[in-house]
């Protein structure tokens, strides 16, 4: 979906061959979501979508929220639009019931409990891995909604390129990446840096353009220490700056990121493993409105993971595999938790089994995670999960599946200790889904679909139990709905045709009544087509959303209000001027429809970038 990702350029500088994959080209890719252990997508009984290299430089994406749109079942709320704060919305979960991952760790904020998307550069991106519906017999905490596993950018050796892009509210990026090393040793380096004058993102008395900067470096490796061992790594760090508009407290931030990997992995015929050590810096300070920078609010979390995973391949139809793994989250926080700054220790442990009997494959895993916050004396939380799949081939290119699973979410520092806020007395958020799920494949097409159904018990919300306004396990919600998605290639044309619906509703735990639940959309569709023809390629969305519930907070009480719906069409084209130079331009919103997401917010509206890729 992009050709603004550097070096993304480099691969499709050097060959057209990427504008003429067949539809299943991905289907052997290698990936670590489905059970933690290198494999390919053919293993897996989980219904991954890889959202690829060759997707990417099709969309020109300027945020990772671009290549989000059109993934059935994913809702992208936006306050405002690039570098601004957003909400991604799976089958109906909240954002902070989703595991966002890089490179197989997970990464985000242990005080807020989610990962600010905008501070992801797409220029550092190889592809992404996505799992829908619940994963936490595999993964653990958060992994309710979906598992999203961002995969770094690398490159083949002695590759350069170099991209800048420019367009819209004074957008502007640049992008240098290299490779370098020999037949054993690989590593990659990527810099970027991203910067936009913005717009004036809300309806209120502050009129001045929000803009916002994002510079990244990553360093991206591996050894091939012999035919089955093999060492690999990431560094990335990440600062920028967000403005934004805010009626109370500042209106502007500075985040400091960083991530290290590295992990060791084994594989022959039988045996898989691998160690993983991941460490994750998650800072955030905010200021503005008056507040000086070096008095403005500050949160950072750090954590330190180490995981190990263990698989053995009985023959080609079973397979078990086992993982341990323990992270700790500490806070720093300038000392605003005045009982001293919280941290929280996590391990967990599961087992997965899986065997093909003829037509019929199954797969099931259980997990178990150990809580431990504040200090060593302190009382351990405990959850169980569990998750069971079936697929029945009705025929070589036709199936039918079956899964349930149980998630959970641990509450995050900020709900235990916020001061004046926080329960210390939590227990995790728990989910039980049910899928249904039928597909069908051959060489030029592809047709899935999956009903779904969960249950959100126990979940953290704030109320007025015991003469005080806190965060307690009170929330019931459910959320049931269908997606459907086929994709064709014809000729030099590639098609994909998307459509979600969603009903998701909170339940009040005392009356029983209903209620929407505000900013999920409940009808979206898309349709997307490509066509390439010899060095020209150009690629169009089309995108629907429905009508969405959303709180106008304006009013007190505040009422419920539904806003617009609205289709919204992206247009990019490439043009491969030769084997070095590539020239692609992109309009997003051509017709100017105004997607507003959130009430008061204001829509970026029509944009347009052109893109000068130069491979060495």
């Amino acid at each position: 979906m992009q050709f603004n990702t550097s070096a993304a350029v480099l691969a499709a500088a050097v060959s057209s061959v990427f504008f003429t994959k067949s539809l299943h080209a991905n289907e052997e890719t290698v990936t670590i979501l489905g059970n933690r252990i290198q494999s390919s997508l053919s293993e897996s009984l989980a219904n991954i979508e890889i959202i690829s290299r060759y997707d990417i430089e099709r969309i020109q994406p300027t945020s990772i929220n671009d290549l989000f749109l059109t993934i059935s079942g994913f809702d992208l709320v936006t306050q405002g639009g690039d570098g601004q704060n957003s909400s991604l919305f799976v089958r109906g979960s909240s954002s902070d019931q989703t595991l966002i991952l890089i490179n197989g760790v997970r990464v985000g904020s242990a005080t807020s409990g989610t990962k600010a998307l905008s501070s992801i550069s797409v220029q550092h991106i190889e592809r992404i891995e996505i799992i829908k519906g619940p994963r936490a017999a595999i993964w653990g905490s958060d992994a309710i909604g979906a598992v999203i596993n961002i995969v770094t950018r690398s490159y083949s050796n002695d590759e350069q390129g170099i991209a800048a892009k420019v367009g819209s509210n004074n957008y502007q990026s640049g992008v240098y990446s290299a490779a370098f090393g020999n037949e054993k040793l690989n590593n990659s380096v990527t810099v970027s840096s991203v910067t936009s004058k913005g717009f004036d993102v809300r309806n209120d008395l502050e009129t001045d353009k929000d803009g916002y900067r994002r510079d990244t470096f990553s360093f991206v490796g591996d050894y091939q220490m012999s035919n089955n061992l093999n060492l690999d790594w990431t560094m990335m760090l990440n600062k920028g700056n967000n403005e934004f508009d805010s009626s109370f407290g500042g209106n502007e931030s500075d985040y400091n990121d960083q991530l290290v990997t590295v992990r060791y992995s084994y594989n022959n015929d039988n045996w898989r493993s691998a160690l993983n050590y991941g460490y994750s810096r998650d800072e955030l300070s905010t200021y503005g409105n008056g507040i000086p920078k070096d008095e403005g609010d500050i949160f950072e979390t750090r954590r330190h993971h180490i995981a190990g995973t263990l698989g053995y391949h009985f023959d080609g139809n079973t397979k078990i595999i086992s993982g341990i793994e323990r992270y700790l989250d500490t806070v720093n926080s300038r000392g605003f938790f005045a009982s001293g700054e919280p941290r929280q220790t996590t391990m967990g442990g599961f087992l997965l089994a899986a065997t093909k009997l003829g037509d019929l494959s199954l797969e099931g895993s259980v997990r178990h995670d150990e809580f431990q916050t504040k200090s060593i004396d302190s009382e351990v939380e405990s959850d169980s999960t569990f998750s069971f799949t079936a697929r029945y081939d009705l025929t070589e290119n036709m199936f039918a599946s079956v899964a349930r699973g149980k998630g959970f979410k641990s509450p995050t520092l900020n709900d235990l200790y916020y001061p004046g806020f926080g329960n210390a007395e939590l227990q995790p958020e728990i989910s039980y889904s049910n899928e249904l799920g039928f597909g069908f494949y051959n060489n030029n097409s592809k047709l899935n679909f999956v009903a779904y159904e969960t249950d959100y018990r126990e979940l953290i919300v704030f109320a007025f139990l015991g003469g005080s306004f806190a965060p307690y396990n009170v929330g019931l919600a459910e959320a049931k709905g269908y997606e459907i998605d086929y994709s064709i290639n014809i000729g030099d044309f590639t098609h994909k045709l998307s459509f979600a619906h969603t009903d998701a509703k909170e339940i009040d735990p005392v009356t029983g009544a209903e209620s929407k639940l505000i900013r999920r959309v409940v009808d979206a569709a898309s349709y997307q087509v490509g066509y390439s023809y010899e060095d020209f390629t150009i690629f169009t969305q089309f995108i629907y959303k429905g009508e969405r519930p959303d709180s106008d907070f304006s009013t007190f009480p505040a009422t419920q209000v539904d806003l617009d719906s609205f289709v919204q069409v992206n247009l990019s084209a490439t043009y491969q001027v030769n084997n070095h130079l590539s020239v692609s331009a992109r309009v997003r919103d051509l017709t100017d429809e105004a997607p507003v997401n959130v009430v008061d917010y204001n829509s970026p509206g029509k944009q347009s970038y052109v893109t000068i890729s130069y491979a060495f």
